[in-house]
Order: C-alpha cells, then sequence, then structure tokens
C-alpha cells in the first residue's frame, strides 16, 4: 500500500509539473508573437539565473564535490552567463548600447557558445587530472577577459551580423564548429559515463544534445528578431 501511495504520488507530482511547464512555454510564445524583444530578454534572463545558481551552488560545495567534470562545468556557467548577460543587454532594441546594431549581440552570442561547448570538450580532463580550484578560476577568467577585449576593444573579433544582409559566413561557420564540438564532447561524456550516476549523465548528455540542436536552430535566421 505504501509503495502505491509513493507511485500515485510521483504520477501526480509529474501531471502537475507536465502542466506548469506547458503553461509557462505557452506563456512565453504568446508572448514572443505579441512583443519579441520581451521574449528574448525573458528566456535569456531565465538561462543567465540558472546559469548563476549553478556557479553558486558548485562553488559552496567545492570542497565537497569530488567529480572534477562537475566541478569544471559549473564553474564555466558563471562566465558563461555573464557573457549572455552582455548579449542580453546588447540586444538590438534593449537601448543600453546606443548606436550599436545587432552585431555586438551576435558576436557576444557566439562567445558565449564558444566557452560553454569548450567547457563541455575539456571537462572530462578533469576527471583524469586533479587541478586546483584557482587555476580553473584563473583560466576562466583569461578566456573570458580575452573574448570581451576582442569584442569591445581591440575590434578583432570577426562582423557576425550585417544589417540588411543577415549573417556572415564566420557566423554560420562558427555556429558548425561549436555544433561539432558539442557533438564531440558528447561522444567523450559517454566514454567517462561510469563516473557518473545515471540520471546525471543522463542529464548532462540531454543538455549537450539540446545546445547543439539549439546552435543549429541559430544557423537560419536573416532579422534578429526572426522565429527560426
Amino acid at each position: 500500500m505504501k509503495g502505491f501511495i509513493e507511485q500515485m504520488r510521483r504520477y501526480y507530482s509529474f501531471i502537475f509539473y507536465t502542466i506548469i511547464a506547458v503553461g509557462v512555454l505557452m506563456g512565453l510564445i504568446w508572448i514572443g508573437r505579441s512583443n519579441y524583444l520581451l521574449f528574448h530578454a525573458i528566456t535569456e534572463f531565465i538561462s543567465i539565473a540558472i546559469g548563476i545558481g549553478v556557479f553558486t551552488v558548485t562553488w559552496n560545495s567545492r570542497h565537497y564535490l569530488q567529480n572534477g567534470y562537475l566541478r569544471f562545468i559549473g564553474y564555466s556557467a558563471g562566465f558563461v552567463a555573464a557573457v549572455d548577460l552582455l548579449h542580453t543587454l546588447a540586444y538590438k532594441g534593449m537601448g543600453v548600447f546606443p548606436g550599436i546594431g545587432a552585431n555586438l549581440a551576435t558576436q557576444l552570442w557566439l562567445a558565449a557558445r564558444f566557452m560553454h561547448s569548450a567547457s563541455y570538450l575539456l571537462a572530462p580532463l578533469f576527471l583524469l587530472v586533479s587541478i586546483p580550484v584557482v587555476y580553473s578560476i584563473s583560466g576562466l577568467v583569461v578566456v573570458y577577459t580575452g573574448l570581451l577585449l576582442s569584442i569591445f576593444l581591440w575590434n578583432v573579433f570577426p562582423a557576425a551580423y550585417i544589417e540588411g544582409q543577415g549573417l556572415t559566413p564566420f557566423k554560420v561557420g562558427s555556429e558548425y564548429v561549436i555544433i561539432a564540438t558539442y557533438l564531440l564532447a558528447l561522444a567523450l561524456l559517454h566514454t567517462r559515463r561510469k563516473h557518473f550516476d545515471r540520471r546525471v549523465f543522463l542529464l548532462l548528455a540531454g543538455s549537450i544534445a539540446v545546445s547543439s540542436l539549439a546552435d543549429l536552430a541559430f544557423t537560419l535566421y536573416i532579422s534578429v528578431y526572426d522565429w527560426v
């Protein structure tokens, strides 16, 4: 009887959260159709909040979390969220960077995705070698700072979007490189799956797969307000 009650509790919990998720999704679709800029800001801030939350949990549990893969992914999540925040603020129409077109936000999007995919690709190394936290954070700071300087100060980051024309070949090519990086990271994760609980492995694999599909979608649009 107790087992039956527990099964029913899980079943109704699943139904409840499914209804909530569908409701939120439908609400976001409605907002996106009526005000794409608001939709973009909401979805990005949700992603940013998750990234900051992952970083915070990882940082506070760094002395207890033994899995180096998860530690590095957790640290990098905070830096990716920081770049995504700049991308959101720089998005065309936000007005935070006056006189700046869509190129800046697109460059920052690529910078964040390069960091995100590379962190998954490098994370398996942390299962083999124990690297002190200070070195991991320092490396991420260097990469983060270098990417921002290349965009904001040095102006050496290639153009990713041209007004009236759409995505540049560099942007499209970069997305395919990022997708390939995700797929390679997924293959490496699979070879190291014994280091993870089955549920954790599936969640990590799902995250990488969804990220690669998202980048595939972002190789198609012409306007930054397009639905793809």
